[in-house]
């Protein structure tokens, strides 16, 4: 994948982590994850990452095809969330790695 991609997955997977502060693995309900898409599109816009949705869309598109990152529509809204399907501990072990490397 290419460096914006990375950086993305990153960005997401950290705020997943914050999210799941204070959750118990037990009690971990995976919509409880779920980043809002347009907070995550501002955050990568601010970032550089993607300038556009289409950028942005297409930097998740090949984690989604491997089932590495994961959307869903919200409520009547037609409100879009975003989260990576990982156990905390793995996701955590990813981040780390893709910030030292």
């Amino acid at each position: 994948v290419t460096d914006k991609a990375k950086k993305l997955f990153v960005l997401l997977g950290t705020k997943q982590l914050e999210l799941m502060e204070g959750i118990s693995a037990a009690n971990m309900d995976p919509q409880q994850l779920a980043f809002n898409y347009s907070m995550l599109f501002n955050m990568a816009r601010e970032d550089f990452i993607a300038t556009n949705d289409t950028a942005l869309r297409a930097l998740m598109g090949e984690f989604k095809d491997h089932g590495l990152m994961v959307s869903v529509m919200q409520g009547g809204g037609g409100n879009e969330a975003v989260w990576i399907p990982l156990r905390k501990d793995a996701l955590l072990k990813i981040i780390q790695e893709q910030k030292q490397g």
